[in-house]
This record gives C-alpha cells, sequence and structure tokens, in this order.
C-alpha cells in the first residue's frame, strides 16, 4: 500500500499521454485513418509525429531491384520506394490500426443499437448477410443519422489510434 506522505513508498505515476504541446496530433492521424484499407497501412513515426502511408502494392524488396532499376524509376517513384523501405525497417516508425483492426462491422452495430429502437432494429437488420454496408449506408441516409454516423465512427477511430499511443507511450494532443 503506497503512503502518500512517503515519496519512496508512492507507486510511480504513469503520465498523461494527452500533452497539448505533443508532436502527433489525434486528429490529424484520424483524419488520415479514413484512407487505410485492406491495401494501405498508415504509420507513424513516433519522435516527429510524421505519418506515412505504405500500399502492399509497392515493392519494397531491396533485393528485387538494383541500383539501375532503382535509378531508372520516376522520381515519386523511387522516393516511396526507399521511404516505404525505410519506414518498414526502422523502429522510429510504428503501424498504426489496421481497416480490420478497426472493425467498421462492430462499429456499425453498436451505432445502430445506440438509436431509437425502430431505427435500430432496422439498422441492425441491414447488417445481415451480403451488401450489409450498402444497406447501412442507405439506412443512415432514410433515417437522416449519417452525421451522428460519421461523428460516431470519428470517434470509434480515434479510440483505437489513442489506444496504440497509449500502449507505445506516445504524448499526443487532440
Amino acid at each position: 500500500m503506497s503512503d502518500p506522505r512517503n515519496p519512496e513508498k508512492r507507486p510511480p505515476r504513469e503520465e498523461d499521454p494527452y500533452t497539448p504541446d505533443a508532436k502527433v496530433s489525434l486528429s490529424r492521424v484520424v483524419g488520415e485513418m479514413g484512407v487505410v484499407n485492406e491495401h494501405i497501412t498508415l504509420y507513424l513515426n513516433r519522435s516527429t509525429g510524421e505519418t506515412f502511408f505504405v500500399s502492399d502494392e509497392i515493392d519494397v524488396d531491396a533485393e528485387d531491384f538494383d541500383d539501375d532499376e532503382l535509378s531508372s524509376l520516376p522520381d515519386w517513384e523511387r522516393e516511396t520506394i526507399e521511404k516505404s523501405k525505410e519506414v518498414l525497417e526502422s523502429d522510429d516508425w510504428i503501424e498504426l490500426p489496421s481497416q480490420f483492426d478497426l472493425d467498421e462491422y462492430r462499429a456499425m452495430t453498436e451505432f445502430a443499437q445506440g438509436q431509437h429502437p425502430g431505427v435500430s432494429r432496422t439498422l441492425g437488420d441491414a447488417l445481415h448477410g451480403s451488401g450489409a454496408f450498402r444497406r447501412f449506408k442507405r439506412a443512415i441516409d432514410e433515417f437522416g443519422v449519417r452525421e451522428e454516423w460519421f461523428e460516431f465512427r470519428e470517434g470509434w477511430i480515434a479510440d483505437a489510434v489513442r489506444r496504440v499511443l497509449e500502449r507505445h507511450r506516445i504524448p499526443f494532443r487532440r
């Protein structure tokens, strides 16, 4: 048991990862997460707050390119390959939640459950079977809750990103 009068017996304080002057902006990262899909992963530099998208369509395997082949590529492609290699090989960069980590189906289910009973039932029904995402989007428009859905979804993504930042003890600002 800790003794507040005796600093040697106090447990170490966990630092709050929310820091107003931190280099990582949670809202900026959340905004960029909208591009993430099954082929694109967002990485974050833990020191600088820089983000970078790595596509699985970019072949970053150095063995596949000799110097002549790499130098013959357009500047943008060569720079993208080189930066992707740096990101994937460095401990300074962490992978942010993937599309699968975000589990948008679960987010839609929780959003549906939080609505009025009639809306909740219809949204929940829309989520069954093939074409669930399309039916859900049509239903949120029908009930006029599109903006509420986008706010909920943004909060869902922010929670997932926040957990990653906290796990890696990366300070962030909102």
